[in-house]
């Protein structure tokens, strides 16, 4: 039986021939999807929370938690259709040509940074609440701005340790801006409940700012 590579064109592959790799790693098996449609449905959900949420007329708390539900299970829902290529656990990056691991690396961050349009009014509020209280919406939504903003260092702390960030890259700067925010704000509010926590999370902030300041420069 001849074997083709992992990634090969359509129109070489002929249809009589099987291309089943013997040895196919499930992690390598990556289809090269119409990457722009999953743009642009991710467009139109951080429009729809930049018009709702963040509008001339900023809805009371009620309405606010409904929306910000309903926009979370929308992020969900494109999140799964687009999965394999953006999790660490589906796919290695290392082996997409360069144009879809940077496609790869840009989603993972626009994703991430939807999740906290949505979620970061819980931990930017001035309402002094303990995080481990009152209410599980509230947890919940500030566990996935965490996480989010936590993501967001991750992978530019792995672009950049790749060389892979450059100055015209200024939108991923801004994200990782907003994901150090988050980070700083809950960390200094929630000192006192897990310092360990806390400070592991704290120095991963530091580390991104210093990593962003050394590529404005």
């Amino acid at each position: 039986m001849k074997e083709f590579p992992s990634l090969i064109d359509d129109a070489d592959l002929p249809s009589s021939l099987d291309t089943q790799s013997a040895d196919a790693d499930p992690k390598c098996q990556v289809m090269i999807a119409p990457v722009l449609h999953f743009k642009y449905e991710l467009v139109r959900i951080v429009s729809g929370v930049l018009h709702s949420l963040y509008g001339t007329h900023n809805p009371t708390e009620a309405p606010r938690v409904l929306l910000e539900k309903q926009f979370n299970n929308d992020l969900q829902e494109w999140r799964c259709q687009i999965a394999p290529f953006l999790d660490a656990s589906q796919v290695e990056l290392k082996f997409l040509l360069p144009m879809f691991e940077r496609q790869s690396n840009m989603l993972s961050l626009a994703y991430a940074h939807a999740v906290i349009l949505i979620n970061r009014g819980w931990v930017l509020s001035e309402l002094k609440y303990s995080y481990l209280g009152p209410g599980e919406d509230m947890r919940s939504d500030v566990s996935a701005c965490l996480s989010a903003a936590l993501s967001i260092l991750h992978t530019i702390n792995r672009m950049f340790q790749a060389n892979g960030i450059f100055p015209a890259y200024w939108f991923t700067q801004y994200q990782g801006f907003c994901a150090i925010v988050i980070i700083y704000t809950y960390t200094i509010r929630a000192w006192s409940e897990d310092n360990e926590f806390c400070l592991k999370h704290f120095r991963a902030a530091e580390r991104c700012q210093s990593q962003i300041a050394s590529i404005a420069q």
